[in-house]
């Protein structure tokens, strides 16, 4: 396995912990998506798979999941939204 696929492979893993804790918590996609500044369709297109939120953005989510992120960030996109 590549390195840039091992790390889409570790961040698509992240993102599924991160939408198993919002469902944990009863929180939908519509109110993760106002917490965090974004559509509701992004939510779910990330949540699916087909786009991979940026670095910024996933820290965002976990902290309104009211959980600390710690990354190596080092291959993972960064930038806005």
């Amino acid at each position: 396995m590549s390195k840039e696929l091992a790390e889409q492979v570790a961040v698509r893993r992240l993102i599924q912990e991160l939408r198993t804790e919002r469902e944990r918590q009863g929180l939908s996609q519509t109110e993760l998506a106002r917490r965090i500044g974004v559509h509701d369709t992004q939510i779910v297109s990330w949540e699916n798979g087909r786009f991979m939120p940026r670095t910024p953005t996933i820290v965002k989510w976990a902290s309104a999941l009211g959980r600390e992120l710690r990354l190596v960030t080092k291959g993972i996109p960064t930038g806005e939204v």
